[in-house]
C-alpha cells in the first residue's frame, strides 16, 4: 500500500501562486490520491485557499496592497518588493512561525513556489526534502537591476545575522536577481519544454504541459457575442498584483482604432477607470475553467505572468510578453528567442508595433511557431508526471 504523504506548499500571498498554472493541477492530484496537503501562506490568502478546500496554515507574510493606494506602477512595484519579497523583519517572522509549525506537524515533504525564499531554508534546517514548483532562474537586464539595489541591499544588511544564528547559508539575493529562490538538490519541476528554456539546470524535470482545445459549444456563444464579427481577438492579461495603467489606457485605445475585440483580466486588485468601449469586455479575474475557454478562441494573448504565458503555449496561440517585474523578462526573452510570438524589452518596439507585426503582418510566422511550441509541451508528462516525481522524493527519505 502507497503511504499516505504529508505536504507542505509554501507560497507568497498572491492568488495566482497558487490557483494558477500547473501548480493547482498538482496539488489537487496529489490531494484526489488522498494525501494530505497543507497551503502555508499570509492571511489575505486563507479565503482562496479555503474556497478551493485545502487545509490552510498564516504565516503571517504580509498581503498585497490594492493598486488604488498607488499613484503609479513604480510606487506599486517598489512597495511589493520592500513589502512581499525583500522585507527582513516579515521574512524573518514567517520563517519562525512557518518553522514551529513544521516541529509539531510531521511533513514528508515542502512544495514551494519560486518566490517563497524561506523553503530552502526550512528544508536545510529540519531535514525536510523540497521541491520548486515551476522553477526558473531570475536575471534582470543591467538597467532594471540598478533599481533593485537599494532594497537588495537593506534586505541582505537585515537577514544576514538571523540567518548565521540559525546556522543558515542560503544563496541571497542581488540586485540582478532579487527575487526566487535557490534550486532544490532534489527537485525542480519546469512545466516547460527543454527547447523553449534559454537555461538548463541540474536535478530539473521539464514537463510541459497537456493541450487545451477548444470548447466548440463555448465557441459558438462567444462568436455571437463578438462586437466586430470580422475583427481579431486579443487577451489582455493586466496581472494580479502589478500592472500599468497607462499601458491598458493604451491597449483599449489601440484595440479601438483597429477594431479589435479586447478581453481584459484585470485581477482582484484594482479597476479600470471610466466606462469601457464596447468592443472591450473586463473581467475582474478569470477562473481556470473559463480563462482554458477563452484563450482558445484569441488570435493573440498579451501577458507577463509565468501561468498565463503557458495556458497559451498550451492553446497554440502568439504571445506577446510585456515584462512589468523581474520574473517577467524571462517569459520575454524565451517568447522572442523560440519565435512563438514578441516579448517587448530593451525598447525593441512598442506595444502597438508588436501587436501590427503578429496580429497583421506575419500571423502565420507566429501561429506556426506556437502550434510547434503546444505541441512539444503535450508530450513530455505534465502534472501526471510531477506527481510521480514529487512521491518519488518524499518517499525517499523513508528508505
Amino acid at each position: 500500500m502507497e503511504k499516505e504523504l504529508k505536504i507542505a506548499y509554501l507560497c507568497t500571498p498572491t492568488y495566482s501562486h497558487f490557483a494558477s498554472g500547473r501548480t493547482l493541477d498538482v496539488l489537487e492530484g496529489l490531494r484526489n490520491e488522498n494525501h494530505t496537503v497543507i497551503v502555508i501562506s499570509g492571511p489575505s490568502m486563507e479565503k482562496y485557499v479555503t474556497e478551493k478546500e485545502f487545509e490552510f496554515f498564516n504565516n503571517d507574510l504580509n498581503p498585497v496592497k490594492k493598486q488604488e493606494d498607488f499613484e503609479s506602477e513604480e510606487a506599486i512595484n517598489a512597495y511589493q518588493m520592500k513589502t512581499n519579497y525583500l522585507n527582513a523583519e516579515n521574512i524573518i517572522q514567517a520563517y519562525k512561525l512557518t518553522k514551529k509549525f513544521f516541529e509539531k506537524e510531521n511533513f514528508d515533504i515542502i512544495l514551494s513556489e519560486n518566490l517563497c525564499s524561506i523553503s530552502p531554508w526550512l528544508s536545510e534546517k529540519l531535514k525536510i526534502p523540497y521541491v520548486v514548483m515551476s522553477f526558473q532562474k531570475f536575471v534582470l537586464p543591467p538597467q532594471m537591476a540598478e533599481r533593485f539595489r537599494p532594497p537588495v541591499e537593506e534586505y541582505v544588511k537585515g537577514i544576514k545575522n538571523f540567518l548565521k544564528e540559525e546556522g543558515l547559508n542560503p544563496k541571497l539575493p542581488t540586485p540582478e536577481s532579487p527575487v526566487g529562490i535557490q534550486p532544490s538538490r532534489w527537485l525542480n519541476l519546469v512545466f516547460s519544454s527543454p527547447t523553449f528554456e534559454f537555461e538548463l539546470f541540474e536535478n530539473t524535470k521539464y514537463l510541459g504541459a497537456s493541450k487545451i482545445v477548444k470548447d466548440l459549444n463555448f465557441g459558438k456563444q462567444f462568436k455571437k457575442e463578438m462586437h466586430y464579427s470580422d475583427g481579431k481577438n486579443v487577451y489582455y492579461s493586466s496581472g494580479t498584483i502589478f500592472w500599468d495603467r497607462a499601458q491598458v489606457e493604451k491597449i483599449i485605445k489601440i484595440a479601438e482604432n483597429k477594431k479589435i475585440n479586447l478581453f481584459i483580466s484585470r485581477g482582484r486588485l484594482f479597476d479600470i477607470p471610466g466606462a469601457l468601449p464596447p468592443n472591450v469586455k473586463s473581467y475582474e479575474w478569470v477562473e481556470k475553467s473559463l480563462l482554458e475557454k477563452l484563450i482558445p478562441e484569441m488570435d493573440l494573448v498579451v501577458a507577463q505572468g509565468l501561468g498565463l504565458v503557458t495556458r497559451t503555449i498550451r492553446s497554440g496561440i502568439p504571445l506577446l510578453v510585456d515584462p512589468i517585474m523581474p520574473g517577467n523578462f524571462q517569459q520575454a526573452i524565451k517568447v522572442d528567442k523560440y519565435g512563438n510570438g514578441i516579448g517587448l524589452f530593451e525598447n525593441k518596439m512598442s506595444l502597438e508595433q508588436a501587436l501590427e507585426e503578429i496580429l497583421y503582418n506575419n500571423p502565420e510566422k507566429y501561429k506556426t511557431k506556437a502550434l510547434q511550441l503546444q505541441k512539444e509541451f503535450s508530450e513530455l508528462g505534465g502534472a501526471a508526471k510531477a506527481i510521480e516525481l514529487i512521491k518519488e522524493v518524499a518517499c525517499s527519505r523513508h528508505k
